[in-house]
């Protein structure tokens, strides 16, 4: 979050992009996957003095980011981890030099989904796209007889497939995608922030 917000400043000057982010713990197929699915406006607001006293919202567009901008913002996010992971003691620095060395890093960001302004539709879409659960239940089958779980995936490289899981495997696949205790999987950042004098403008 904090480097979409300075990648924005840069372009932009001041104000505060509006940012939710949803933390997911899985893939499709039932596998722990962590990432993070941010949606972001594509520009930052700003607060200005109203033509009647006050303040009021202003909102600056920004330009796609480029590719040079994404290979940018990847390498920041990659080595601001990979320093926090060796301060906690995760990692060692031999790991770090050699992580680094990586042609192909592990890390990546996808910028290509866009929900236009004023389509209320896609932007529906694509939050409930973010925020959906772990499981879907519609491809969820128990074959009693056979005291198996059936859960039908689609991996995007391979297609569709099927998981025949004992029940003791599936609740064990389950658990692993449960979020920790008391953690917030779904996070406001920037002008959505919980204390950012801007987000009562937004809900005006």
């Amino acid at each position: 979050a904090r480097e979409i917000e300075l990648h924005h400043r840069r372009k932009l000057g001041e104000g505060a992009a509006a940012q939710i982010h949803f933390l997911q713990r899985f893939g499709s197929s039932l596998n722990l996957h962590l990432h993070v699915h941010a949606v972001v406006s594509d520009g930052v607001f700003r607060a200005s003095p109203g033509p009647l006293g006050g303040r009021r919202l202003e909102f600056l567009p920004a330009d796609p980011p480029s590719e040079e901008d994404l290979a940018g913002l990847v390498d920041s996010v990659r080595r601001k981890l990979l320093r926090r992971f060796l301060c906690l003691g995760v990692i060692g620095p031999d790991t770090v030099r050699e992580m680094l060395a990586w042609k192909h890093s592990g890390f990546s960001v996808h910028a290509r989904t866009v929900a236009s302004q004023g389509d209320r539709a896609a932007l529906e879409r694509l939050l409930y796209y973010c925020g959906r659960p772990a499981v879907s239940v519609k491809r969820l089958t128990y074959l009693k007889e056979e005291g198996l779980a059936v859960y039908e995936t689609l991996d995007k490289a391979l297609g569709p497939k099927r998981l025949v899981l004992e029940p003791v495997e599936f609740i064990e696949r389950l658990a692993r995608l449960i979020p920790p205790p008391r953690k917030n999987v779904v996070r406001y950042y920037g002008a959505l922030g919980p204390n950012s004098p801007l987000r009562p403008l937004l809900n005006e």
